[in-house]
């Protein structure tokens, strides 16, 4: 799929945007803080209903203007189904193919994105959390049940750690005990299984883009290996009631990446850590391709940002043989060194705001 239609009001800085990007390559170029990244954003939020730059949408929304909208439409498997997201101060509106939607997850569905930025660092650098998020962005799109039972997993986390700071009996936490264990037992499967899947594809790409060897990805649940997930909740229920919570779960999930036997995050440098992040991104692009024909909308902000000329080339390769629609954002046209490869491809050119497209 991809984005053939986009309209953005009162994103930030950007004027009135209405544009019709390309199926391939979109190259968004400008100064810095003339509104590219502005731009990526305002994608984002049709995609995933919130922003990757701020938890406040007030930030987000132009000076002077009581909401934002960005409308698109997604050209899907032969169809076009039109998206919109109307972000106020206080609520949010979605409307997916005429009829008006509560979740946001809907918008995922229709518009799968993927973003690397000069902090995609923090999917190594930084605490597990990071990468339960990059795990369940691929079992989302690959697997139906996972939503659901993600859900039901929150809301019973939920419950079972306000008991838990009552002083509840297991007895009288049973219910919420056993919604609990068969929620985490399908994530468990899940995300084990879509991880077992990616590995090929991840280690593929890690070694075209990156000069790293032996570097290891290993999967962990979320509590001690080799115990199942009852009979934890049976022994834990004393010292979780002194912590007030559920220490471990399918929220304590690790995807735990070592590079010559030590964390990533200790052995590599910081341009070795985004492309790193980079390549086990491209690798999901792939995975989910090739395993329900799904293109993914990738967002690409500064590119140049600590990769040198021949580490971008590898780069921008990898992104082009990936064949899916692609925005990246760079000071200078000349930056992204291998325009002329890609057969569908076009530049806009961003100032103050202001959105063209260079013919």
């Amino acid at each position: 799929m991809s984005l053939s239609r986009l309209t953005v009001q009162h994103v930030r800085n950007l004027q009135d945007v209405s544009l019709s990007p390309s199926s391939g390559l979109n190259l968004i170029v400008g100064a810095n803080a003339s509104g590219k990244t502005s731009l990526l954003e305002a994608i984002f939020l049709l995609g995933m209903g919130r922003s990757f730059r701020s938890i406040n949408i007030r930030h987000v929304i132009a000076q002077g203007k009581d909401a934002l909208t960005v409308f698109g439409t997604v050209d899907q498997k032969g169809r076009s189904i039109n998206l919109g997201v109307e972000k106020h101060r206080e609520r949010t509106r979605i409307r997916i193919a005429g009829e008006w939607v509560k979740s946001a997850a809907s918008l995922a569905h229709h518009l799968p994105l993927q973003l690397i930025t000069p902090d995609s660092h923090k999917l190594i650098e930084q605490g597990p959390r990071y990468r339960r998020q990059y795990m369940d962005w691929g079992v989302f799109h690959v697997e139906q049940s996972f939503y659901p039972n993600w859900r039901r997993f929150q809301r019973a986390l939920k419950q079972r750690n306000a008991g838990l700071r009552r002083g509840l009996s297991t007895q009288a936490m049973q219910a919420w005990n056993q919604e609990l264990i068969s929620a985490v037992g399908v994530i468990d499967r899940l995300r084990r299984a879509y991880i077992g899947d990616l590995l090929p594809l991840a280690k593929q790409r890690i070694q075209e883009l990156t000069d790293l060897e032996a570097v290891e990805i290993s999967y962990q649940s979320g509590w001690k290996q080799g115990m199942e997930y009852a009979e934890y909740l049976a022994k834990s229920q004393e010292k979780d009631q002194e912590a007030g919570y559920t220490r471990y779960g399918a929220q304590r999930a690790e995807l735990a990446l070592r590079v010559e036997g030590m964390p990533a995050a200790e052995r590599v440098s910081r341009g070795q850590q985004k492309l790193l992040a980079s390549a086990l991104r491209l690798a999901q692009i792939e995975h989910l391709r090739q395993s329900r024909g799904i293109r993914t909308v990738l967002l690409v902000d500064d590119l140049p940002a600590e990769l040198d000329e021949s580490r971008r080339g590898r780069f921008l390769e990898a992104l082009r043989q990936l064949d899916t629609q692609v925005f990246v954002t760079a000071t200078e046209a000349s930056l992204i060194s291998n325009r002329e490869q890609w057969s569908d491809q076009k530049m806009f050119h961003v100032e103050h705001g202001s959105v063209a497209e260079m013919v």
